[in-house]
């Protein structure tokens, strides 16, 4: 930790507004994402908690320093880094979380390592603390073995979530994945319909 400590302290010297902290998965970062995001606090004297900002602070804030943090993996957004981000005013109330699907048989056959009422659990968890965060997602149809019905789910979770944003995908093999040797390959004209219709639904809740 004390190298990526250094490095951002080495970047806000420079003038860095915005620190993104970047993994594959950011969540189960070795020695805490939590723990880091506590500890860039000593880097910046706008880096403050929000009971000893000042009115001075607060507007010198806005323009200030910010951390972020991506891909956190459902499974590992853990109630301490929920905390944190309600916690530290520089952290970025933003919450990338990569659902995929919306349907358990689905997300089991993704080995995902999470069901859809896992999930769910996670966004009441971030939403109890902090209603106004923005939480973003990945969904990804036509999956091999997607049924219509399994799709419907995906459907019905997007609505039920209610999305910030969405980065949508249609499923398309890859050499020397397990998922392209599995059996269930759809048509592309399924796949490209099916993600048509979760465009439309999207944009028509984003709207």
């Amino acid at each position: 930790m004390d190298e990526v400590l250094a490095e951002i302290k080495q970047k806000i010297e420079q003038g860095a507004k915005t620190i993104i902290l970047l993994g594959q998965n950011v969540n189960s970062y070795q020695y805490g994402l939590a723990n880091l995001l506590r500890a860039i606090e000593k880097l910046s004297p706008l880096f403050l908690r929000e009971g000893r900002l000042t009115a001075a602070d607060k507007s010198e804030l806005t323009r200030g320093e910010f951390v972020s943090f991506m891909t956190s993996h459902p499974r590992d957004i853990s109630d301490d880094i929920i905390q944190a981000v309600y916690d530290l005013p520089y952290v970025i109330k933003d919450f990338h979380l990569p659902l995929q699907s919306g349907d358990n048989t689905i997300l089991k056959a993704m080995n995902r390592g999470y069901t859809v009422e896992f999930f769910r659990d996670r966004v009441k968890a971030i939403r109890k603390l902090l209603p106004k965060a923005r939480i973003s997602t990945d969904i990804l149809v036509g999956f091999p073995g997607e049924t219509e019905e399994q799709f419907q789910n995906t459907l019905n979770f997007v609505k039920e979530i209610g999305f910030t944003s969405v980065n949508m995908f249609a499923y398309s093999p890859r050499p020397q994945t397990a998922a392209s040797q599995m059996p269930g390959q759809l048509a592309e004209e399924v796949k490209q319909a099916r993600l048509q219709r979760l465009i439309t639904l999207v944009r028509a809740m984003l709207d």
